[in-house]
């Protein structure tokens, strides 16, 4: 009986370990363009900006990027999770960027968790709910919407006694962050942001991470005087400053806010 029941409990181990499935994303705001190797096998034919990766399988992989700009040094990465602290599967988001060296360093930015299988073959997927694929298609949607109708130059006030304390959650806030991330150009950024702020109030700490995933000044100060209104920690609101690039540009956005 005892030798029926271990059986059993590793059939089970076996099939929920056969059916894990990790998808993986890895994109250059800078449009860096790049090549990745998974445990020493090519997986985007040609060099690009952005390479998602489906269908993953292996808990751990030997992650290797090598960048069309023969300048920038490769990054090697011997053992990338495609798993959470948990051992759940994970649809995973990463971006490329600069550290303060001047070195590209491969950024850890969101992930969900138990992503299911992908047909690669399909041009428009189906999304898991919840999945960074789901974030993409949400945001075509909402930039054909933007294209049907002109977007609104300004969020629509909110009260401030309504504003009195954050509507967004942790977990909320790295979803709302994996969403805007998951576009590479910045007219999906700010769409899918303008939308998410639309509905929220936030602090100013949630405000400078989302303007941290734009590129520009101009966007990043057309986006936070419009989200003013949304802010509830109004009297923190120099903090915004850190991202933008000169005094010059902090001086406009301080002129464009509401009265």
């Amino acid at each position: 009986m005892r030798y029926l029941a271990f059986t059993l409990l590793l059939l089970v181990a076996q099939a929920a370990a056969g059916s894990r499935l990790s998808h993986l994303t890895i994109y250059s705001r800078a449009h860096y363009r790049f090549t990745v190797y998974l445990d020493g096998e090519r997986r985007n034919l040609q060099p690009s900006d952005s390479v998602r990766v489906l269908n993953l399988t292996r808990e751990f992989y030997h992650l290797r990027i090598e960048f069309e700009d023969s300048t920038l040094k490769a990054i090697d990465k011997k053992s990338l999770q495609m798993t959470d602290a948990t051992g759940r599967s994970v649809d995973a988001l990463y971006e490329l960027r600069r550290n303060k060296k001047g070195e590209m360093v491969l950024s850890f930015i969101a992930q969900t968790v138990w992503p299911v299988w992908i047909d690669p073959t399909r041009p428009e997927p189906k999304p898991f709910p919840g999945s960074i694929e789901a974030a993409v298609q949400q945001r075509k949607a909402n930039k054909q919407k933007q294209e049907a109708a002109a977007a609104p130059q300004s969020l629509p006030a909110t009260p401030e006694k309504i504003c009195k304390d954050s509507t967004l959650t942790d977990a909320d806030y790295r979803e709302a962050l994996s969403a805007i991330s998951a576009s590479a150009d910045e007219d999906g950024r700010m769409t899918t942001a303008r939308q998410i702020i639309a509905s929220n109030c936030i602090t100013v700490n949630e405000l400078t991470g989302i303007l941290h995933l734009l590129y520009t000044d101009e966007r990043k100060i057309d986006l936070a005087a419009a989200a003013y209104t949304r802010v509830v920690n109004k009297g923190l609101f120099f903090k915004v400053k850190q991202e933008l690039k000169s005094d010059a540009s902090f001086e406009k956005l301080m002129k464009a806010l509401p009265k």
